[in-house]
């Protein structure tokens, strides 16, 4: 499932919150998308040639891991970037839109088709407790 900045938003306010909201008693409106903190993103792709990862990790000081699967593992900031032996790469980290994904895979890797968001974690703080049995 490919995801741009504004699809999560839409897909979210569109769905889930609207079962949810009539139990919680408050409206769509005060479900605010600046309340939402994305805790870990995962997004994937792959080249279309299997990589060296040797040689990929001492251009980039990624961590070399030789035990099968055979990976490339490399953490910039809060963002990983995990890259297997056949070309297979993940993304993962607090990522909200599929534009940063994009642009930290694209400093270390080229020639990928588009990424694909796999999934997201993300916390709603609605300011108030809640009974998980009323639910």
């Amino acid at each position: 499932m490919l995801i741009d900045d504004g699809e999560f938003e839409k897909w979210l306010f569109s769905s889930t919150p609207n079962y949810y909201a009539k139990k919680l008693n408050c409206t769509k409106r005060k479900l605010r998308w600046k309340r939402l903190q994305f805790v870990n993103s995962v997004f994937r792709s792959a080249v279309p040639n299997p990589i060296d990862l040797k040689c990929f990790c001492d251009k980039t000081k990624a961590k070399y891991y030789n035990k099968q699967p055979q990976m490339a593992l490399l953490k910039r900031g809060g963002l990983k970037l995990i890259i297997f032996k056949s070309g297979k790469f993940r993304v993962m980290g607090p990522i909200k839109t599929l534009c940063e994904a994009d642009r930290f895979a694209k400093r270390f890797l080229s020639g990928f088709p588009p990424l694909i968001w796999q999934t997201s974690t993300v916390v709603l703080n609605l300011h108030r407790s809640i009974n998980l049995a009323d639910l």
